[in-house]
């Protein structure tokens, strides 16, 4: 499975840490700057394959098939 970073790659979370971040309404980053960072191709196969599911399923499902980490920032 590949990584996640909210911090342009200086340190790598894990999945649960990643969307409690996101869903923290005074954290300046929500799901939609992550999914602009995501492989285009593999959030559409994750989104073909997985939805509908939670956000957190979903970044789960993507990182198994991304074809690197996913690094925000």
């Amino acid at each position: 499975m590949r990584k996640i970073s909210l911090n342009n790659g200086y340190t790598f979370i894990s999945c649960v840490d990643a969307i409690k971040i996101v869903e923290n309404e005074e954290n300046p980053i929500d799901w939609d700057v992550v999914a602009h960072y995501m492989d285009d191709e593999a959030r559409e196969i994750t989104a073909n394959k997985m939805a509908p599911c939670t956000n957190l399923e979903f970044l789960k499902g993507y990182l198994n098939v991304a074809p690197c980490d996913l690094i925000v920032g």
